[in-house]
């Protein structure tokens, strides 16, 4: 941080100079001009997963007649996200008791490609596997067993003993697959903006396909024996990106000046999932004194 705050002191009395002196306004940062600062990691707890976030954030001054024009570009990687997406996948509760109950279709899924990817400004999750109906009845027969000590009897002079007996419980369940359905599931994932210092994600519309001939669970593939995968999915993206804290993690001389989100987007690095947040603060000119005081009394502390 104090690295940061001795950049932006020789920004602010750079651009002070300029303001005051005679022409028009100054040129707009090129790339160049930009101060990089990071890479800051940021650590979120997904359903037991640690995963990282490392952020680079860049700054850049413009000097204009109401005063000094800041902007500040975030880019993040996801890609520890990515890596560990199978396994948070995993943690949702999906049915896999194939005789939860004694009726005719006792769904069953199994996942055998959970992945996030990163296409064009969207992060899209990947399910793929199947769907297993398994018909679940109550045995009719009892099942008989030898209980080795599951009676007594009683003794002439008081008392009792216990003996092995025959006993009687519910046999085994009658079980049977009736149908496996497979199917491919993606659903695209935008990154909005919601105010003017806060982000959320948006769900797209899934698209499924279907490799089997039981067309008719399409509409509720995605919510089984309610269980909504899409609601889990977004919420644990949500855990592990939280945009909101991104723009939070910034330097708090920086967020003291409520910076306003200007664009905010995934983005597509090589096929790594990654997000650019872009955000601008005016000084006017009445702020900028009280600001340079400030600084150059935390560069003089020890």
């Amino acid at each position: 941080m104090r690295a940061l705050l001795i950049v932006l002191y020789f920004y602010f009395c750079t651009t002070a100079s300029a303001q005051n002196s005679p022409g028009p306004d100054s040129r707009p940062a090129s790339q160049s001009d930009r101060i990089t600062v990071g890479p800051i990691v940021l650590t979120q707890d997904v359903q037991g997963n640690a995963v990282d976030t490392s952020a680079l954030m860049s700054f850049a001054v413009d000097t204009k007649a109401d005063g000094l024009h800041l902007s500040l570009t975030i880019d993040a990687s996801l890609v520890d996200l990515q890596h560990k997406f199978a396994r948070i996948v995993d943690t949702i509760p999906l049915p896999r008791d194939n005789c939860k109950s004694f009726t005719l279709v006792n769904p069953v899924v199994s996942l055998g490609n959970r992945a996030l990817m990163a296409e064009a400004d969207n992060a899209v999750v990947v399910l793929s596997g199947d769907v297993d109906g398994w018909t679940c009845l109550e045995n009719p027969v009892p099942d008989t067993y030898w209980d080795s000590t599951g009676c007594r009897g009683d003794l002439p002079f008081g008392g009792h003993y216990v003996f092995g007996c025959p006993k009687t419980r519910p046999g085994s369940p009658i079980k049977n697959k009736s149908f496996t359905q497979p199917f491919d599931a993606t659903l695209p994932v935008k990154l909005q903006k919601t105010g003017d210092a806060s982000l959320g994600l948006v769900l797209g519309q899934p698209n499924i396909k279907l490799g089997g001939q039981f067309v008719f669970i399409a509409n509720g593939l995605l919510n089984i024996a309610g269980v909504n995968i899409n609601d889990q999915a977004k919420k644990a993206l949500e855990r592990a990106i939280d945009p909101n804290k991104m723009t939070i993690s910034v330097p708090k001389g920086y967020a003291d000046l409520n910076p306003t989100i200007v664009d905010a987007a995934f983005r597509s690095d090589q096929g790594q999932l990654a997000i650019r947040i872009d955000m601008t603060a005016l000084i006017p000119p009445a702020r900028i004194n009280e600001i340079l005081g400030g600084l150059v009394k935390s560069l003089k502390k020890p």
